[in-house]
């Protein structure tokens, strides 16, 4: 993974804030919307494109119910579900809000990757676009 030092996320971003729904939520989740408008959860099950992804979580919420940031369009930290490369679209999202590359077109695609993850659990650099659509 490049240094985040060096490519940390820059620029303006567009964060609305949610309250977590269904408990703790931790910076750099992907998270999709909740049972209320003014909530967001991480997925139940992984899933393969199919999920609308409303953004990356900025900060931490330790339980439900805690306000979060999440940020709905610009660079962020993201945590990764698997290998990426720079430039790598995003999509897969896993358990645990974690996110993977996709080769996929209109696979519910929600972002581009800026820096680079080895394995499962690296965090990364990537751009949300705004929340996908599938």
């Amino acid at each position: 993974m490049a240094d985040k030092a060096t490519m940390g996320p820059t620029g303006p971003r567009v964060e609305r804030t949610y309250r977590a729904e269904g408990g703790a939520l931790v910076r750099g989740q992907a998270v999709i919307p909740g049972t209320a408008e003014d909530q967001v959860k991480t997925p139940a099950a992984v899933a393969t494109g199919n999920l609308k992804v409303v953004g990356i979580c900025a900060e931490a919420a330790a339980a439900a119910g805690d306000p979060v940031r999440v940020v709905e369009h610009g660079e962020c930290v993201m945590i990764a579900g698997g290998v990426v490369a720079p430039g790598d679209a995003l999509s897969t999202v896993g358990v645990d809000g974690r996110v993977d590359a996709t080769t996929t077109d209109n696979d519910g695609i929600f972002g581009v990757a800026k820096s680079a993850a080895a394995a499962d659990g690296d965090e990364f650099v990537g751009f949300v676009r705004g929340p996908s659509r599938y």
